[in-house]
């Protein structure tokens, strides 16, 4: 896949008004993955591998574009999963291995000195899951363990490894109501530690779900940790981006949430519609934003979230084929929690909703989707130099084939079919219209 990223974009007018030719933007990647699956009995194992390699400029930001800027990433990894048993009682494992390569470079960057930095990553994971029910209920216990070694220029020492360990319970409780009705009780807590905190940090978890034949009701309140990732700790990506080592995990504290799910049939269209409704709390939320010599970096900050989404999709025989429509609207209020910054977090729409058709036709399936983002504050605690709304529209076409033992799909893929002009953040405007083409496959059961 490769792009010369010399689109044309239309600058702010807080950024002198007019329109620009994007530079230096071009990229070129390649890739593919493998996956092997197996049973034997109660046995199911997949074996799956992965590779990626791209080549990009670092354009930097539009108010200072880097001319000269390059950026090289390779990405490797393989994972061996297993399972074994039925739903009554069995067992889960996972063993995965990632390798990670990037290296930046500029020789006349818009301020500083020329540089040339890598950083190389390799990232083990462990996990093991195991189930039993008793009656009504069932228990699962499990665990996860996780080492990241990085070696990159950037660093005070040349090495550093970062461990994490979660270990969790959870128990499902089921109990029928009346001739199709059922109930759920969900309750589980999850422990981690890592490196970057102190101590042990405990996340529990209680859900209630009451299901019908065509309805869905559930009400939750959960817990959650996460640490930050490599790219917000240490990776540079480029003159204009300074990480920040000293960042905290994020933690949300006692989020409450419900969902009603409603199913039937609009004639002979089946038709499925959700709502929720979330509101919590997220410490040490991580952002990104730019100081006033437009660096990029990472801090956290304390935040109040609460919103609500609605979605329906609709399934419609035609012409003994079936066709599909879906959408969603959420609406997100993820403000300051604080005495000096109030209202929505920079750069967290509002607004946002996703429209997307599908339809089988003779010789493949032809794939709509719109996407709307809303207006965008570009500034911290302030209206000032907010961003326009846009709407993106692509289009997709996967025709499917066989070749003797082999069977497979050609996917055609075309983003910003309408070449809107539109940026997610100030000074780095979306690219203009482009497409790409995938093959997949796979062996054939025909002998």
């Amino acid at each position: 896949m490769t792009s010369k990223g010399n689109f044309l974009y239309e600058v702010p007018d807080f950024r002198g008004g007019g329109e620009r030719e994007r530079e230096n933007a071009g990229y070129q990647r390649a890739g593919g993955h493998l996956a092997l699956d197996g049973k034997s009995g109660s046995l199911t194992s997949t074996f799956r591998v992965h590779l990626s390699e791209l080549q990009r400029g670092g354009p930097g930001p539009t108010a200072q574009p880097a001319l000269f800027g390059e950026q090289r990433h390779g990405r490797s990894g393989a994972s061996l999963g297993a399972e074994i048993g039925d739903e009554d009682l069995g067992g889960s494992g996972l063993l995965a291995v990632q390798w990670q390569r990037s290296e930046y470079s500029d020789s006349l960057p818009p301020f500083g000195q020329a540089y040339e930095q890598q950083a190389r990553v390799t990232r083990r994971e462990f996990g093991l899951a195991l189930w039993r029910r008793m009656g009504s209920l069932l228990i699962r216990l499990g665990g996860d363990l996780g080492d990241t070694r990085l070696r990159a220029d950037v660093l005070d020492e040349p090495v550093t490894n970062l461990r994490q360990a979660g270990f969790w319970a959870q128990g499902e409780w089921v109990r029928s109501v009346g001739e199709s009705g059922r109930i759920r009780m969900i309750t589980g807590l999850r422990a981690d530690g890592h490196d970057l905190v102190d101590g042990t940090r405990f996340s529990p978890h209680l859900s209630a779900v009451h299901e019908t034949g065509r309805t869905r009701i559930e009400i939750a309140y959960r817990n959650a940790f996460s640490p930050p990732g490599m790219a917000d700790l240490f990776f540079q990506e480029g003159v204009l981006v300074r990480p920040n080592p000293d960042l905290r995990p994020e933690r949300v504290k006692g989020e409450i949430s419900t969902t009603m799910d409603v199913r039937g049939y609009l004639g002979r269209s089946r038709i499925e519609a959700r709502l929720s409704a979330y509101q919590g709390d997220i410490h040490d939320m991580i952002f990104w934003l730019p100081d006033f010599q437009f660096v990029w970096s990472p801090d956290n900050l304390d935040v109040t979230r609460r919103g609500f989404e609605i979605g329906a999709s609709l399934e419609i025989p035609l012409l003994d084929r079936r066709h599909s429509l879906s959408g969603q609207a959420a609406w997100a209020h993820t403000e300051y929690r604080g005495e000096v910054l109030h209202g929505q977090v920079a750069y967290r729409p509002t607004f946002t909703a996703l429209a997307e058709g599908e339809f089988d036709l003779a010789m493949g399936n032809l794939t709509l989707r719109a996407n709307h983002v809303g207006s965008r504050r570009s500034v911290p605690g302030s209206d000032l130099n907010s961003l326009s709304p846009y709407t993106i529209l692509d289009a997709g076409w996967r025709s499917p084939f066989r070749l003797d033992r082999v069977s497979g799909r050609i996917e055609l893929v075309l983003t910003n079919l309408l070449d809107k002009r539109a940026a997610l953040l100030v000074d780095y405007p979306l690219p203009s219209r482009g497409w790409s083409v995938r093959v997949h496959l796979a062996p054939s059961d025909r002998k």
